[in-house]
């Protein structure tokens, strides 16, 4: 082999090795940035309004502010607002973001929001005087916010679910003022959540679970399902059996099934790709032969059981019979042998 040939082969073995190396990092590079994107997770929002809100004055330390449009708070004199929400709907789905929006009246520094655990302040009653502690720790303090403006304070991790929540905002420096619930105009006290979206749920109606058919029945299989918003998505139920396989779409399906034991399930995906799910099981039997004696059971009039000959004697012979063959007799200790003696009267 001369060494020309051989310098060429092995040129051509590193080029082959080198191509393999690159297709085999290129899953791991990424298109741009060389990170891949994290998908988000699917989520809904839920907006409260205030059920309550108002503030108190040290300068005005008796004086109930109830219906006053706007919302203070400032270091002097002591100005505090006060804030209660209901927040209904989250049914222990995850809150994963938490927001405080309050339209701005007079712009200042914005301000610093707590969680307080007094749950009992009258919005029509609470002065300066009968506050409650603001006892929670500041969430967020913000800065100088415009007049006009929306100002927003995070409250992640202080509301986790449904319930009833109070915030104060004090302030340590000059005042700013917000809109009420009873403002005319411009952004009204909303608490703003951003959940987990919940899964479409699904319901099936028939057949009851546990149900028993023979191969070559008809069996109707019927489900409703529906999406958090309440949408109807009963059509596009998709069935299926862990034996048989997919079994059809619809809200009403009819279907037959091999013999076994079969769990069947109602499965649907809604428009954020969220899916939910019902299941049941039915057993599936061969039917018995076309020739197979009927099943009788007997269950009146209940047959006597003689205490006596005497009793015996009396009963009539096809009763007699019924009693020797199917069902047991009490044969006193005191009969003589043979036991039984079965003479029908004349």
């Amino acid at each position: 082999m001369s060494f020309r040939h051989a310098v060429t082969r092995k040129a051509a073995r590193r080029g082959a090795l080198g191509l393999w190396i690159v297709l085999a990092l290129l899953p791991f590079v990424s298109h741009r940035g060389g990170k891949a994107k994290a998908q988000a997770l699917p989520s809904t929002t839920l907006t409260f309004s205030s059920t309550a809100d108002t503030y108190v004055d040290s300068g005005s330390a008796t004086t109930n502010f109830k219906s006053s449009t706007i919302l203070r708070a400032d270091a002097s004199s002591v100005r505090i607002t006060y804030l209660r929400f209901a927040v209904s709907g989250v049914s222990g789905r995850q809150v994963q973001h938490a927001r405080l929006r309050l339209g701005v009246s007079a712009g200042g520094p914005g301000g610093t929001v707590h969680r307080i655990s007094n749950n009992t302040w009258s919005e029509t009653a609470i002065t300066f005087n009968t506050r409650p502690t603001v006892d929670g720790p500041g969430l967020q303090t913000l800065g100088t916010v415009a007049t006009g403006a929306t100002a927003e304070f995070n409250l992640d991790g202080a509301i986790t679910g449904d319930g009833v929540y109070n915030l104060a905002i004090d302030s340590s420096t000059t005042t700013v003022s917000y809109n009420s619930s009873l403002a005319t105009s411009g952004q009204k006290p909303q608490l703003v959540l951003t959940v987990a979206a919940q899964a479409p749920t699904v319901t099936i109606s028939q057949p009851p679970t546990g149900a028993s058919y023979f191969t070559g029945d008809a069996i109707t299989l019927q489900a409703s399902a529906h999406d958090s918003a309440n949408v109807d998505l009963s059509s596009h139920v998709l069935w299926s059996s862990n034996l048989a396989g997919p079994l059809g779409q619809g809200a009403v399906v009819t279907t037959s099934l091999g013999q076994g034991t079969h769990t069947i399930t109602a499965l649907v995906t809604d428009g954020q790709g969220l899916t939910g799910s019902s299941q049941l099981t039915v057993t599936v039997n061969t039917p018995p032969p076309g020739n197979t004696a009927p099943l009788v059971t007997i269950t009146a009039p209940k047959v006597p059981v003689p205490e006596s000959s005497a009793e015996l004697a009396r009963l009539p012979l096809v009763w007699c019979a019924l009693m020797l063959t199917a069902l047991p007799v009490k044969v006193p200790s005191t009969w003589s042998t043979p036991a039984v003696t079965v003479v029908r009267p004349v």
